[in-house]
């Protein structure tokens, strides 16, 4: 089973280099006529409607069905932690998820939804994730019988996401913003647009790495254009403001900058045991190097790829590529010793440039 995600999580896209979108995502969610939704329905009917949607994926051709039931807890841990699937499908019953052998994009069955359609992409390339989720969903859209009215749209699990039953977010890595103390203004435009932010690996207004997810909200626009155009609008104004914060800082005051990336430099090369916000918050500032000119031989993307690198599961499966009989679950120092490696990995051939 390893062998499948491993593969699928290969396939998806590499974090943007540059600019404050690291990535993006877009969700469609369909039900199908004549079923009641997860929560609601019996097991013989919740059994034929697994069996017509296992069926219609197979039959697209382009999909490996991953049994979470039948998967290493290391596998699903996994699946979590890269944001595949929550803790809570993960964990229940025999759900299935779909992996596509072509592009990074996935579905769940009975998540809430009867189906759910996710496709990730580099940036804030919104246009792109769209286009993979809406040609998957009208290709099984061929044998499937959706739930739509003319009147309300695709009907979902939940009233609030009738309509399109899609949703879009993009991350966004703001630096140079939060240590100008400035991210809340920055994202106060956001919010005034009606989009949702919430904090990385948190719903709390604190943030690991600078990272935040802007989010369309549930319900509150009736096309996909208008959803995803705003938040691509949005996305380009904190961009701007995430972009002038930066050049501002390196104006005024550039040993500033300077001494927060060589410090975090410091850290991914000599640490010998870091926590994850540590982790996180060190390649951030890393990121920040690489776009700044002040480190050489790293690039932004190795940076942003790193936050999902550093969490736990994602740091067992490196102990079990090395065979290490700690691959299990090790000690919590142990995992904090194993992030540091990591993390000095990473700066391997990086170097600091120094100025006269």
């Amino acid at each position: 089973m390893s062998g499948i995600l491993d593969g699928f999580l290969s396939r998806l896209p590499v974090p943007a280099d540059e600019g404050a979108a690291v990535s993006c995502r877009v969700l469609l969610r369909r039900g199908l006529s004549g079923f009641p939704f997860p929560g609601r329905a019996d097991e013989e009917r919740t059994k034929r409607l697994d069996a017509i949607l296992e069926t219609a994926l197979g039959a697209a051709g382009r999909f490996d069905l991953l049994r979470l039931s039948e998967a290493g807890n290391l596998d699903r841990r996994m699946a979590v932690e890269r944001d595949l699937v929550p803790q809570s499908y993960a964990v229940q019953g025999s759900n299935i998820l779909a992996l596509d052998r072509e592009s990074p994009l996935w579905c769940t069955v009975n998540e809430i939804d009867h189906l759910r359609i996710r496709a990730e992409a580099s940036g804030g390339n919104l246009a792109e994730a769209y286009r993979r989720v809406s040609q998957v969903d009208g290709l099984l859209g061929e044998s499937l019988d959706y739930a739509f009215s003319p009147d309300a749209g695709y009907i979902c699990a939940e009233i609030a996401d009738w309509g399109t039953g899609l949703s879009a977010s993009v991350t966004l890595h703001l630096p140079a913003l939060a240590m100008a103390g400035l991210v809340d203004r920055a994202l106060r435009t956001a919010l005034d647009s009606g989009l949702s932010v919430r904090g990385f690996w948190s719903d709390e207004s604190a943030s690991s790495g600078a990272l935040y997810e802007l989010e369309t909200p549930r319900g509150l626009w009736t096309d996909e254009e208008s959803i995803l155009v705003r938040l691509g609008d949005a996305v380009d104004r904190i961009s701007a403001y995430e972009k002038g914060a930066r050049e501002e800082l390196l104006a005024y005051d550039p040993e500033a900058v300077r001494d927060t990336v060589f410090r975090a430099f410091g850290t991914a090369r000599y640490a010998r045991r870091v926590g994850y916000d540590e982790g996180a918050e060190t390649l951030s500032r890393l990121r920040l190097g690489a776009r700044t000119g002040m480190i050489s031989g790293f690039s932004g993307s190795q940076a942003a790829g790193g936050f999902y690198g550093l969490r736990n599961a994602h740091l067992l499966k490196y102990l079990a590529n090395e065979g290490s009989s700690d691959a299990e679950g090790p000690e919590p120092v142990r995992i904090e010793e194993v992030r540091a490696r990591v993390l000095r990995s990473l700066v391997a051939r990086a170097s600091l440039v120094e100025v006269s």
